[in-house]
């Protein structure tokens, strides 16, 4: 009995910024129910992988049936699900701030890079809260390359959310002069004298118009220094400040009003 060949038609890497890797990790693929019903009557193969998934035919699925499906159907296309386990990818993708959105993948839109093909989203508004994150559509005939099928490397990429940082100090010393560097080692602007809900005063310090991406490691963070200006010195009271994280979005504003909206990450420290 002769072994059956499986030869790769798709291979698909979909990345994800905020994670430590760039590895969207928190991603389930499932073929779409008509999808499926074709790949297992066709005899491919859907198989997930660390970075993605991938689809692989037998020798039998060649350039000839591919031109006879599409003559036949048209714009014949395989349609995969993509679904999030993380409740809090909206938090940390950069999404519409202010509608709730699903992510459209074709690879009739698509950019040549190096040695992949990276797909370009398209935002579509979701009304109904569905539980998939989007979709990405397959049209066969982009594989048919003259008289054979020519398989493919895609990419999707999302990206991280950029946001506003902003720290509130609370110090019991009212009169000390306090800074925060950024990771480049800027300063932060403040301190603008604010109050806590619970009536404490605190010291705010704002990333202004710099927007940093939140997210899941950072391997640079930010400092609290005391600053002592009559002995020109300056004590690191904190070197490692928290960092913004998914659940420390706490609004969104305008930074102007020629500005879009923007997230705001807030995070307070108690000295």
């Amino acid at each position: 009995m002769k072994a059956s060949k499986y030869i790769l038609l798709a291979d698909v890497k979909i990345l994800h910024t905020y994670y430590s890797n760039g590895i969207f990790r928190d991603l389930k693929v499932i073929p779409e129910q008509r999808s499926e019903a074709f790949i297992w009557n066709r005899g491919l193969i859907f198989r997930t992988t660390e970075t993605g998934f991938s689809i692989y035919h037998q020798d039998d699925f060649d350039a000839d049936y591919l031109r006879e499906l599409i003559s036949f159907f048209g714009q014949f296309y395989l349609r995969f699900q993509l679904y999030s386990t993380n409740e809090q990818f909206t938090f940390f993708t950069n999404t519409p701030l202010d509608e709730l959105v699903t992510f459209s993948f074709s690879n009739k839109k698509s950019l040549e890079q190096e040695a992949t093909n990276l797909l370009v989203p398209d935002h579509q508004i979701n009304l109904f809260e569905a539980e998939s994150i989007g979709h990405v559509d397959l049209y066969l005939d982009e594989f048919l390359s003259e008289e054979k099928i020519t398989p493919k490397t895609y990419t999707i990429r999302f990206e991280a959310r950029n946001t506003q940082w902003n720290y509130y100090v609370v110090s019991p010393d009212e009169r000390s002069s306090y800074e925060i560097n950024d990771p480049e080692g800027s300063l932060l602007d403040g301190p603008q004298s604010a109050q806590m809900p619970n009536g404490q005063k605190a010291f705010r310090f704002s990333s202004g118009d710099q927007l940093y991406p939140i997210q899941e490691r950072y391997e640079k963070t930010f400092s609290l220094k005391r600053k002592d200006y009559r002995e020109d010195d300056e004590e690191v009271l904190i070197e490692k400040l928290p960092t913004a994280s998914p659940s420390s979005i706490t609004n969104i504003e305008k930074l102007n009003q020629a500005e879009s909206k923007v997230a705001q990450s807030t995070m307070y420290i108690y000295l």
